[in-house]
């Protein structure tokens, strides 16, 4: 049976108190953005004092088990009240108290995760200077009523294999973290050099850094001869090839000096703004077969000597520090950031031996593969998730 959420609900409630006054300390005071993930974030929140906590919160309390639902910014994230939280309000904010003889608390969650109700949402939300949603928006959803017991029989389901899918995030995340660290281990921090490598100009261990190709969009083909790289393409590290472009052989042919090589470094010189997604000095090694391949203007091409291992190189300039010096270096604005081909020239590179760059790109690649393998089964578990959110709530 399929019915409206409403039906469901012990009650329902916004969350929009009169905003009371600030206090240093006192009783959390949250909004929309505390709410991620599942959980309710009582970190950078304004306090209340105790008195207006009690006058606020007499007739509308939140209570265990009640389900908040962010409603003003960010859209649709829910986080269950336990007791681990405390005593807390807030505002921007709508409640839900489900009726457990009829609907699990996990399948619920479960439910508010799967397209139907992001489309659902996306579709309803009002859009004004900042996105907010109604209660109607929330009641009017058609929830799937089964049999309590699968209701739970599903919830466990789907929860296994979201905790199948975090363990092997968290997995991939402690192998980064390993190269990150057997890098400080064996070289330090760049920036410092505190083990005194030798300390070098990147021009100085290259061959030629160049700017990429300005060709017309026009001569964009969707299959062509030759591959050609956008910034869009290039990220930390590895390249996105889902939407990319091709050009002709006659085209490239006019291009030809800006043709790639296995083992060329490329660097995304424009960006917006200094946010982390930005695409200003992303950094990604070419390790394609293809000597045809060509790249745009708005990337820089640096190919290395012998001097450097050029994955070395690559991995030191995708360091989190190192992200943030060349962000520092580029000019510009706020909007819109640039690298040219002074500045990339100039990026300070430390040179330990070259026996030694091979060695830790040795050990890097070991963990790669380990990545690789763990990276498979991690899209095969995200593959059955969404099989089983549409078997069971696809629209």
């Amino acid at each position: 049976m399929i019915t409206e959420l409403k039906s469901v609900l012990l009650d329902d409630f916004w969350i929009m108190p009169q905003t009371p006054k600030y206090t240093e300390s006192g009783i959390p005071y949250i909004t929309s953005k505390n709410i991620k993930n599942e959980k309710i974030n009582l970190e950078n929140v304004n306090y209340i004092s105790s008195e207006d906590y009690k006058k606020i919160s007499k007739n509308r309390p939140i209570l265990k088990n009640d389900i908040l639902i962010s409603m003003i910014g960010t859209l649709g994230e829910t986080a269950i009240v336990d007791d681990s939280y405390g005593e807390f309000y807030g505002q921007n904010m709508f409640l839900i108290r489900l009726d457990n003889s009829k609907i699990d608390y996990r399948y619920f969650i479960n439910f508010f995760k799967s397209t139907y109700v992001k489309n659902h949402l996306a579709r309803k939300q009002n859009k004004s200077t900042q996105s907010y949603l109604k209660a109607n928006h929330i009641e009017t959803l058609m929830i799937p009523v089964i049999t309590i017991k699968e209701q739970k029989e599903i919830a466990n389901q789907l929860d296994k294999v979201q905790d199948l899918i975090k363990l092997k995030t968290q997995q991939i995340e402690k192998l980064d973290d390993l190269i990150k660290s057997q890098f400080v281990e064996m070289f330090g921090d760049p920036f410092l050099n505190d083990k005194k490598w030798q300390l070098k100009k990147l021009k100085d261990i290259s061959t030629s850094i160049a700017d990429g190709s300005n060709i017309d969009k026009n001569y964009y083909k969707t299959n062509s001869d030759v591959l050609f790289l956008r910034i869009q393409n290039v990220w930390r590290n590895e390249f996105r090839l889902e939407d990319s472009v091709f050009i002709s052989e006659n085209e490239n042919k006019e291009y030809i000096d800006t043709s790639l090589k296995y083992g060329d470094i490329l660097i995304c010189k424009i960006g917006r703004n200094y946010t982390k997604d930005t695409s200003l000095g992303r950094v990604a090694i070419y390790l394609g077969k293809d000597d045809k391949a060509n790249y745009s203007n708005n990337i820089m091409r640096i190919r290395l000597d012998n001097e450097a291992n050029s994955k070395f190189i690559n991995i030191l300039l995708n360091l989190e520090d190192y992200q943030d010096h060349i962000k520092r270096v580029s000019k510009g604005g706020t909007d819109k950031r640039a690298l040219n081909k002074s500045i990339i020239g100039d990026l300070p590179i430390i040179l330990p031996s070259r026996t030694l760059q091979d060695e830790y790109v040795s050990k890097v690649e070991q963990i790669n593969k380990q990545k690789f393998e763990i990276q498979k089964s991690l899209e095969q578990m995200q593959e059955l998730y969404e099989s089983l959110m549409e078997k069971y709530f696809g629209e």
